[in-house]
């Protein structure tokens, strides 16, 4: 009888680590078809710049490509055409104000949008988080405007452990609250904000959920089959010697 559990044990161990290996192989497949950043399919036109398979354009006072090629490193990549009033990038989305007499280019206050869908009061000019103010003021000393740039601080930090977040104006900042040297992370409300993005993201979390899910197969097949070849082993060992061992 135990002869048989052991076999069987063997045998499931086997199935499972095998099934689990061809199923880690589809989703990695799946992960690695997945672009976190959907590229355009627009073809480049003249006079406007192209990135990511998007065109950045110059539409009469508002000069999105100069604005790009300013705030490229604070943007991210386009995720999205123009729609007629602004354009979206990863982390954040520029739009045309013609009639602003200080920049004609600004940008969207997806800071504030972010906090209010997820039913959150708006605090202006909260106390920022001593790695927030930090990086506030490098930012004024390496010759940023950043009211016009980030906005105003408009809630306290919110942290779960030394996962922090703070939301201002127009982006939501990430960092490690435990460590002030900690790099300041923004997230991409860009991308969350613009169905295609978003939904790619979702697959490729997706995805990786998935990968966990096969490799826990596999180590736990592993763990079976060793255990059903264990007991063969003892069990043989048992028969050649004439002791009994019970398991």
């Amino acid at each position: 009888m135990k002869r048989l559990v052991a076999i069987a044990l063997a045998l499931i161990g086997l199935s499972v680590g095998v099934g689990g290996c061809l199923g880690e192989r589809r989703g990695t497949g799946v992960s690695r078809a997945v672009d976190l950043i959907p590229r355009g399919g627009e073809q480049p036109l003249p006079g406007a710049t192209f990135d990511n398979g998007f065109n950045i354009l110059t539409l009469g006072p508002c000069d999105f490509a100069r604005a790009y090629a300013d705030a490229k490193l604070f943007t991210g990549p386009p995720i999205a055409a123009f729609d007629g009033r602004g354009q979206s990038f990863y982390f954040l989305r520029l739009v045309c104000a013609p009639t602003d007499p200080h920049a004609q280019v600004t940008f969207e206050n997806l800071g504030a949008q972010a906090l209010l869908a997820r039913g959150m009061v708006r605090l202006p000019d909260s106390e920022p988080h001593p790695v927030v103010r930090a990086f506030l003021v490098d930012a004024q000393q390496a010759g940023l405007d950043t009211r016009a740039l980030f906005g105003r601080v408009l809630s306290p930090p919110l942290c779960r452990g030394a996962r922090c977040q703070q939301y201002l104006d127009n982006v939501l900042l990430e960092f490690d609250g435990s460590d002030p040297e900690t790099p300041v992370r923004f997230a991409p409300l860009g991308c969350e904000l613009t169905l295609a993005c978003a939904r790619a993201k979702l697959l490729e979390q997706a995805a990786g959920t998935s990968g966990n899910r096969w490799r826990l197969l596999i180590w736990g097949g592993a763990a079976l089959g060793l255990a059903g070849i264990a007991l063969l082993a003892q069990q043989r060992l048992s028969g050649g010697s004439g002791r009994r061992i019970t398991i």
